[in-house]
């Protein structure tokens, strides 16, 4: 098989939103959960098995892609995917850093790969240096270096494969924006998705919800050495899984979504100066005002 398109960044950058239109496309086909195939734990470079056979309902003729938005932080993602599929064509939708961070923090303490605790101590302590027990929680903050991180991925891929959005415009023209993904992928840019017109990023953050997912995270998951999450594999984990979904949908349904983490005035400028020039360099590249991002 040939891949098409990588959806690889960013985490909690409205990465959902666009799969969701472009799968609706019929001129394209992805699975409908993020494919994390090329991950550490994950990855066997002589076996492609487990990632080929998510495309098997494709029909003839469309365009074969894939959504894993953490892809565009991970070190080794461009050298990898570059080595089964060179010419793939890459697309990420870039996020204000720091409400980015925010969010990745809220996801990343409810499935326990973060410490539980709150997000001014959290970013506080992350500024500092790693924190022990807890090898993957500078990726909160790094995955928020898109600069950097598309300059990794560019040594394996030319930049005319891939293709830039920002959340505020998607937030500002969903149509026009998903009009130019078309486009970059060759299919009907015409095409409406249903689902167009929602907007992405609603992320509950109530404290009730978050306790439920921490839960449902230690009987569904373990964590391995290096901090991945790893799906259990025992008798009657698949009605588990499918439970502590529904249960959450319903709470999801009756609470209110809760308020985001704030900030203090001078952690945030702490953090503002961690991506200051990531972000300066970012303008250059796209040729465009961030400066709401310094607000």
């Amino acid at each position: 098989m040939n891949l098409d398109f990588f959806i690889m960044g960013t985490e909690k950058g409205g990465s959902t939103y666009l799969l969701d239109c472009l799968r609706e496309h019929p001129g394209i086909f992805m699975p409908r959960k993020e494919v994390s195939f090329f991950e550490n734990y994950l990855y066997d470079p002589d076996d492609l098995t487990a990632f080929t056979s998510q495309f098997d309902d494709a029909q003839a003729g469309q365009k074969l892609g894939v959504k894993r938005p953490t892809m565009l932080g991970h070190p080794e993602f461009g050298e990898r995917l570059n080595r089964h599929f060179p010419e793939a064509k890459l697309i990420a939708i870039l996020r204000n850093p720091i409400d980015r961070a925010l969010s990745a923090y809220t996801q990343h303490k409810t499935m326990r790969t973060i410490p539980n605790r709150p997000a001014e101590w959290f970013f506080d302590r992350i500024l500092q240096g790693p924190i022990d027990g807890y090898p993957r929680a500078s990726l909160v903050l790094e995955h928020g270096l898109y600069e950097r991180n598309l300059r990794r991925v560019e040594r394996f891929f030319p930049t005319d494969r891939i293709f830039l959005l920002t959340l505020d415009e998607v937030r500002a023209d969903n149509l026009g924006a998903l009009r130019r993904t078309y486009r970059f992928l060759g299919v009907d840019e015409d095409y409406q998705p249903t689902g167009a017109r929602r907007q992405p990023m609603r992320a509950p953050y109530s404290p009730i919800l978050a306790g439920y997912r921490r839960l449902q995270s230690r009987v569904l998951h373990e964590m391995t050495e290096d901090g991945f999450l790893v799906r259990r594999k025992l008798p009657l984990m698949r009605a588990a899984d499918v439970a502590s979904v529904a249960g959450y949908r319903m709470l999801e349904a009756v609470l209110p979504r809760g308020e985001k983490p704030r900030l203090s005035p001078e952690l945030r400028n702490r953090l503002l100066a961690y991506y200051d020039e990531d972000i300066t360099g970012l303008e250059r590249r796209l040729d465009r005002d961030l400066s709401a991002w310094r607000s």
